[in-house]
């Protein structure tokens, strides 16, 4: 499974897990960047 940071532009790919400091993650989930969505 691609991390983030190895999807190239233009290819999509639906957010299986998260996994980071609690602050990072609270954040993330501020910008909508949650479980099963698609980026």
């Amino acid at each position: 499974m691609p991390t983030l940071d190895q999807i190239r532009p233009g290819e999509r790919a639906t957010i299986a897990a998260l996994q980071a400091e609690p602050a990072l993650l609270q954040r993330l989930f501020e910008m909508g960047l949650l479980e099963g969505e698609s980026v």
